[in-house]
């Protein structure tokens, strides 16, 4: 026998073998065939495109809340908008692929931490739509127009799709953002005496038996950044399954909790009178994105993006 290897008995390898299929065959069948039929016994149905109910093995398998546990719970993955860089059958090409995997399960309670520079109009109809409204948030960014002059800077800000077609679609992204941003669950707070360069995402649920995750790293709550958008930018993200018994993400938290406490709450109606009135982190928010589009119709926004 070669150097280093260590001989297994043919019976104990069948054994091994047969231990290993039946694991492979409870998590990736029979779990989520249950899964579904809990989902169908509570009166939900599938449909194809035609609004046809499809038969229980025709359903796509959901990461509801026991797939979720299973599925690469503590694993640590390298996101970078590109490409599926692990063979984990979780198909996680982009941040966004990361967060809906392990967040958008139906009617699940969490809270939801996010750092950005900024947002898009896109990125928050996402969170408003695929996210469970159960789900709380606490969004800390940076103001969100810091040259309110500098249209163009405006548009792209807002935007944050170079796509020409995509344009059109702004007045939906438009209801979508301040309904999000109107929710009660959803607070805002703003860094004033600096830009907000971290990006960091914090998601923990409130059922103990799941797992959270963090992100860290490139992606903004932007288009680009979540991989909404095919781009030309370079991003890296580290993403990791965990929960406060990991130091990594125990350490996070903490960090965004001390962030949190000292931004600010409010800013000045008038930036160039600070001293004056203040409204709140969110009501700032809707007030620019209500200023902007009451300015500029789809049409004229299309028309300056070509230009």
């Amino acid at each position: 026998m070669p150097h280093g290897y260590v001989y297994v008995h043919p019976a104990c390898s069948r054994d091994i073998a047969r231990r290993i299929l039946c694991i492979y065959i409870l998590r990736g069948v029979l779990l989520p065939l249950l899964v579904q039929l809990q989902w169908q016994s509570q009166g939900h149905e599938e449909r194809n495109e035609h609004g046809v109910g499809l038969p229980l093995f025709f359903y796509p398998f959901k990461f509801t809340m026991w797939s979720q546990w299973l599925l690469c719970v503590g694993s640590t993955m390298l996101i970078d908008n590109k490409k599926d860089r692990y063979d984990n059958g979780l198909n996680i090409v982009t941040v966004w692929d990361f967060i809906k995997t392990y967040a958008a399960i139906p009617h699940q309670q969490g809270s939801f931490d996010i750092v950005t520079g900024y947002f898009t109009l896109r990125a928050l109809s996402k969170l408003y739509h695929e996210i469970p409204e159960e789900v709380e948030y606490r969004l800390l960014s940076s103001e969100l127009l810091k040259d309110e002059n500098d249209e163009k800077h405006i548009i792209d800000l807002l935007r944050g799709d170079e796509g020409i077609g995509s344009t059109f679609e702004l007045e939906q992204y438009v209801k979508d953002a301040k309904a999000f941003l109107l929710r009660d669950t959803v607070k805002c707070k703003a860094i004033t005496n600096a830009f907000c360069h971290a990006k960091v995402y914090l998601y923990e649920p409130n059922d103990m038996r799941l797992k959270g995750f963090f992100l860290s790293g490139s992606s903004n709550l932007t288009d680009s950044g979540l991989g909404l958008r095919p781009s030309s930018n370079v991003e890296l993200t580290m993403g990791k399954t965990a929960d406060r018994s990991d130091a990594d993400y125990r350490e996070l938290t903490n960090w965004f909790d001390e962030i949190w406490s000292v931004a600010s709450d409010t800013l000045p109606v008038n930036r160039e009178k600070p001293k004056g009135e203040r409204i709140s982190v969110k009501e700032y928010f809707i007030r620019q994105i209500d200023d902007f589009f009451r300015k500029y119709t789809p049409e004229e926004i299309y028309y300056k993006i070509l230009f």
